[in-house]
């Protein structure tokens, strides 16, 4: 059912036993990615950033920077939610890091990224 985030818990769960158990390390990162959005969007945030830190982190690993860079625009996002505009801002800035010189600079992705810094400045007085 959309939108019923706390129902998707277990299921990505199970998946990620799964993926632990058979080693497969990029879907364990996609899945924490997941799993990251879905406590973020439960507004438990200790857990959103440490799951979407570690797709981050295998993503960037395996080159699936894209992955890498919405995840932490996703984590940006949250951080901004919270007012945390410093945090917010580091996120935002390694997107444009993680995109520089490997050809990512795509529109929808810069749009967002550009959008989510551009609320952050209007929110942060800045």
């Amino acid at each position: 059912k959309k939108g019923n985030f706390r129902a998707s818990i277990p299921k990505f769960e199970e998946a990620m036993r799964l993926s632990q158990k058979f080693k497969d390390t990029i879907w364990i990162g996609l899945i924490a990615g997941n799993l990251g959005e879905v406590y973020g969007e439960l507004g438990e945030y200790a857990k959103a950033y440490l799951n979407l830190e570690i797709d981050i982190e295998y993503s960037i690993k395996y080159g699936a920077f894209t992955n890498a860079v919405n995840s932490a625009r996703v984590k940006g996002d949250f951080y901004l939610r919270q007012n945390q505009y410093e945090y917010a801002s580091m996120e935002y800035n390694r997107c444009l890091a993680l995109m520089k010189g490997r050809n990512l600079d795509s529109p929808p992705i810069l749009l967002k990224i550009y959008k989510s810094l551009a609320q952050m400045y209007q929110l942060s007085n800045n």
